[in-house]
């Protein structure tokens, strides 16, 4: 039937433009602002009754393209309302039916918990409606309409994308699923993706807290890394992988015999960025492809109005599904507050226009957070990390420490892993915290832990990007202190994910977004306004994106035998490592004889010809490409020739009578082995920023052995605070400034940020990698599973010592392995040959122990001994 015949298209379509509704609808925007702010200007008149009777009449339209639009309205309406006119029946009356209406009835158990149909017919329909949005296994919850569509897709198809609001609850869904399937004995390993290792720590604990009894009646482990020890009797458990598109391909090249049968890929709006990091996507979705088990592929990302282009990733033409909702449950209001005209006003989304409301005293970043939000839960965006420090510790100075103890233990283990400087244990002795991607794991973790709890001490974060990465945190403000991420303006999408981070519906219905113009800066309200107004434009898939000229290039360089690339013109560094690694991706797709999706964007350029011409040159060298992307088969030639000419790691010394921690290493050796490194993968080409420079391997050496001397990143601190003292060492603020090193405070911070920079980008990242790939190179070689002086594993955990690296394995941290070892005489024990860790590690005094402890306990109870 045409939905134009339909009586709800004559009633709905355009409603959203009438006039009296647009007229109401601004007036209790103005009205609220005028609240939020505490405004001494009269409130707009409104006839309450007419603006109740639009609600009710959008919570109920149909069979028109925007519905979910009026539905949306409607619930941000009454829950405005609800604000204003907390007493008033008729309001609470009407809240309850709107959400009834649209099935959002964990909203209606916050908002109007005694409501109830006022007819049998109605109460009738409404339980009718509840019984098929009951989520499965519970009693009295509920499915959002919008999760129920997506539940119900991930159950029927082989291949599904959908998209929705930041606070649709996409993650809640998937997990419900994963629950579900085990629940049912479907005997199915599970991977979620997700974009950085960040997440792989938010999604593991949610996975294990909600769902701990489950997972060990069924016998199934969390995995999020190819070197947990749980892997590695492969089959013998069931699996949920969660794990960074770059680990998964690791996981597959390492346990390709290990099915995984649902694959849900969380933020696949990253599969558009043309970086480096987005071909580890179709990578991974190749490997799976090939897999015996054919496995369900999920994308999930927010906002896409075009979710079904991530399909092509998996393969052309296929049949498959998508879905993108705009309903939200959640509303989010927006307020400019411009510190330089000091004005302040609000964004109506119907109108499309900023509104000036009035004028406020001159106030700091520090006041306006301070007044807003007082009593609230505050996230503050700032683009910079050395903003969001300075804008934290700027912020605490107006508060006292907290008697809170779990805040007191936090701040006194931030010192003994950081240093007795550190800004962020002054921070969050005052119940503030800043959250940077470079912030120990550990930490991190005990920050969101506290933010999230109702009764935790930490109300507000001043925090990076890391925030768009899909970090979950129930605020009720966002406070966004510039339009841009660094130097480049916010996207559309980032934007919008960046909004759409405050509120959450298990806490409440709404949640406020003070867009702030800083005093000086050169930031105009039109800034925010243009972004206000633009919509989510269609997405692109980045390999679609390469140019012709690169792609030409890359089948050029294929074709004459060569996978060495280098730059092209004006290509920036995240252009070049994404071009090298769909090279790879195409090469090794090429003598595999895979039709992916990679190669469908090259069949301009693939002549039969070419294709053969590649396929012979490549299939007569001693190397054949593989999976790994990282590295490109020129390398990895200069690698296996070097191994077989007797290249190994630098021999580590140990002298009778010393025990295991103690060991000797030379700086030389060091130093020339990472000279070496450089020779063979060619990082005067492929890393040209950091460890391309030969004079910074000088630097990099210091660290790595540092790093190596299982003291983690407060001795690297330590060291480089004594050399900046001992050698009075410049440090650089910024361009104009760079004094002397003198001792305090602010310049042993500026050390800090340094070295936990230099730490995750160089020695945990870069190194770690090539060191991988050296390694395995080693084991191939030589036939074996594992080797004594293995420098891959001394990076990735931090130290050599066997039984530290044996607990990170099993799954603690290095903070709380480090910790179980130095108190090895109470937590640790040996059974028949193997570590074991004592129950008793679960009752420890140390909060952040106890609770990580507790979570190894569940996803790994074979550990643990009385």
């Amino acid at each position: 039937m045409n939905k134009k015949n339909t009586l709800g298209y004559a009633i709905f379509n355009g409603i959203e433009r009438n006039e009296y509704l647009n007229e109401l609808y601004d007036a209790l925007l103005f009205n609220y602002c005028r609240h939020i702010f505490h405004s001494s200007s009269d409130k707009k008149e409104l006839d309450l009754n007419d603006l109740l009777r639009f609600a009710d009449l959008l919570s109920k339209s149909v069979n028109v393209d925007n519905s979910e639009m009026h539905h949306s309205l409607a619930q941000e309406i009454v829950t405005l309302l609800c604000i204003l006119e907390p007493d008033n029946l008729l309001v609470k009356d009407t809240v309850g039916a709107v959400l009834s209406q649209l099935n959002n009835y964990l909203g209606l158990s916050h908002a109007a918990p005694d409501y109830y149909e006022p007819s049998i017919l109605e109460r009738i329909t409404n339980e009718y409606e509840k019984s098929l949005l009951q989520i499965p296994f519970e009693q009295d919850k509920y499915f959002l309409r919008s999760q129920k569509y997506v539940y119900d897709y991930m159950n029927e198809e082989v291949f599904f994308s959908y998209s929705g609001p930041t606070s649709m609850g996409k993650s809640f869904v998937m997990r419900t699923f994963i629950r579900d399937k085990i629940k049912k004995n479907d005997n199915c390993n599970f991977a979620v993706i997700v974009p950085t290792r960040a997440l792989i720590n938010e999604i593991f604990r949610a996975l294990a807290e909600d769902m701990s009894g489950i997972l060990r009646e069924n016998d199934y482990r969390i995995v999020t890394s190819s070197g947990n020890s749980i892997v590695k009797d492969k089959n013998k458990h069931r699996y949920i992988f969660v794990m960074t598109p770059e680990r998964m391909m690791y996981q597959l090249i390492e346990y390709p015999d290990i099915p995984v049968h649902y694959v849900f890929i969380d933020e696949a709006q990253n599969i558009s960025k043309k970086d480096g990091r987005s071909a580890y996507y179709y990578q991974i979705v190749n490997m799976l492809m090939q897999n015996k088990t054919q496995p369900h592929i999920i994308f999930a990302s927010p906002h896409i109005p075009n979710p079904e282009v991530y399909l092509g990733v998996a393969a052309a033409n296929i049949e498959a599904k998508s879905l993108s909702s705009v309903f939200t449950p959640v509303s989010q209001e927006k307020f400019l507050i411009d510190m330089n005209s000091g004005t302040y006003g609000y964004y109506n989304p119907m109108s499309a226009q900023l509104k000036t409301v009035g004028k406020f005293p001159e106030m700091s970043l520090s006041m306006i957070v301070d007044q807003f939000g007082a009593g609230k839960r505050n996230l503050v965006y700032c683009n910079f990390k050395s903003a969001v420090v300075s804008s934290a510790v700027r912020y605490s100075k107006l508060l006292r420490p907290v008697n809170d103890a779990e805040l007191i233990e936090l701040a006194q283990e931030i010192r003994e892993q950081v240093h007795p400087d550190y800004y962020l244990a002054y921070t969050v002795e005052r119940g503030v915290a800043f959250h940077v991607g470079y912030i120990p794991p550990n930490i991190r973790i005990r920050i969101e832990e506290l933010f999230r709890k109702k009764d935790g001490g930490i109300n507000v974060i001043f925090c990076t990007s890391t925030l768009l990465e899909g970090v979950n945190m129930p605020a009720d403000n966002l406070f966004i202190t510039d339009y841009r991420n660094g130097y480049n303006p916010l996207s559309d999408v980032e934007f919008r994910n960046l909004t759409g981070r405050v509120g959450r519906l298990q806490y409440s219905l709404y949640g406020n977004v003070f867009l702030i113009c800083m005093k000086d800066e050169e930031i105009s309200p039109q800034s925010y306004v243009e972004l206000l107004q633009s919509g989510i434009k269609k997405q692109t898939l980045s390999v679609s994106d390469l140019s012709d000229e690169a792609k030409q290039y890359i089948v050029e360089s294929l074709t004459s035998g060569t996978t060495k690339l280098m730059p092209l013109a004006e290509q920036t560094e995240n252009d070049f490592a994404f071009m090298r690694k769909t090279a790879g991706i195409l090469l090794r797709d090429i003598m595999s004889g895979r039709l992916s999706m990679v190669c469908q964007e090259f069949e301009s350029f693939l002549l039969p010809e070419k294709i053969k011409a590649i396929r012979e040159i490549f299939a007569s060298r001693d190397n054949e490409p593989d999976d790994d992307i990282n590295v490109s088969l020129d390398q990895i030639d200069r690698l296996n020739e070097a191994i077989k000419n007797g290249l190994r790691y630098p021999q580590i010394k140990q002298y009778p009578g010393e025990d295991e921690d103690t060991y000797h290493i030379e700086y030389s050796d060091v130093l020339n082995f990472l000279n070496r490194m450089h020779e063979i993968f060619d990082w005067e080409n492929y890393e040209k920023s950091d460890l391309g420079n030969g004079n910074s391997l000088k630097y990099y050496a210091r660290l790595l052995l540092q790093w190596l001397s299982g003291g983690g990143i407060k001795y690297i601190i330590e060291q480089s605070i004594s050399y900046h003292r001992d050698k009075r060492q410049r440090l650089y603020i910024s361009k104009d400034n760079r004094p002397i090193y003198d001792g305090s405070v602010e310049h042993n911070n500026k050390i800090i940020e340094k070295c936990f920079s230099d730490y995750n980008r160089i020695i945990d990242f870069k190194l770690k990698n090539y060191f991988k790939r050296f390694s395995d190179e080693i084991k191939r070689q030589f036939g074996v599973e594992s080797f004594s002086n293995d420098w891959y594993e001394f990076i990735e955990y931090g130290t050599r010592n066997r039984y530290r690296i044996q607990l990170q394995k099993d799954g603690f941290s290095f903070e709380t392995a480090s910790y179980i070892y130095t108190n090895r005489d109470i937590y640790l024990a040996k059974r028949n040959c193997e570590l074991k860790v004592r129950i008793c590690l679960l009752n420890c005094s140390r909060i952040s122990v106890r609770e990580e402890a507790a979570i190894v306990h569940n996803n790994m109870p074979e550990l643990f001994i009385r």
